[in-house]
């Protein structure tokens, strides 16, 4: 693969805000024969499966393979090259999807997956809003936090979970969206983002919602 396309398929993984591991599954998705929007929605829907990246490799595969041209080029008349460093809008929303990350393995279970997917679709379509938000000089777990809250409330409150009218189905996703829920609120608390008297009555609003529907 050439040098500028390596370079422009670098800079389209910072603008998309992938981290090290999206970026590396990105390039080797597309060195495969998969389109560049194609690999974009592969890699943003985390769903890769059979087209993954190879095991080991790492964003220094594509550092060594752009020393090699260049090495190969040596001598060649120099060219302008465009910047590989991400833009600031980037660094907020790669902070929040990071983060994203580190919670999912955290919780470790469906329902938490299922948000993280959703979220970052959100953030990733409505980058330049989000990029806005994640870069006003705070650190992301406040608004972070806020949407995964939300998210899984109005997924228990929605009643696609229960089994029949105020019972979360056991075998679904419900009785862990709820205690994410919970610990979304404990950890609010945690960062002075809320209070216990409000986390307390947040899970109380949440469960009174849960038995109204269904």
């Amino acid at each position: 693969m050439r040098k500028e396309m390596l370079e422009k398929l670098h800079k389209l993984a910072s603008q998309n805000a992938f981290n090290e591991k999206e970026t590396t599954e990105f390039i080797e998705l597309v060195k495969c024969g998969t389109s560049i929007d194609e690999a974009i929605d592969i890699v943003e829907e985390g769903v890769s499966e059979n087209k993954s990246v190879e095991e080991g490799t790492t964003i220094d595969k594509f550092n060594e393979e752009i020393k090699s041209i260049d090495t190969q080029n040596e001598g060649a008349l120099p060219t302008e090259q465009p910047t590989e460093q991400p833009t600031k809008q980037a660094d907020g929303v790669r902070a929040a999807l990071d983060l994203l990350d580190e919670m999912a393995r955290e919780f470790d279970n469906p329902a938490f997956e299922e948000i993280r997917k959703h979220l970052k679709r959100r953030l990733r379509k409505n980058r330049k809003k989000a990029a806005e938000s994640f870069n006003d000089g705070n650190p992301p777990h406040r608004r972070i936090y806020n949407m995964v809250a939300n998210l899984s409330g109005d997924w228990l409150e929605c009643g696609e979970h229960h089994m029949y009218r105020g019972v979360l189905n056991p075998m679904g996703i419900g009785g862990d969206l709820l205690k994410i829920f919970d610990t979304i609120q404990d950890k609010l608390v945690l960062i002075g983002a809320s209070d216990k008297e409000l986390a307390q009555e947040q899970k109380r609003a949440v469960r009174e919602n849960i038995k109204a529907v269904g």
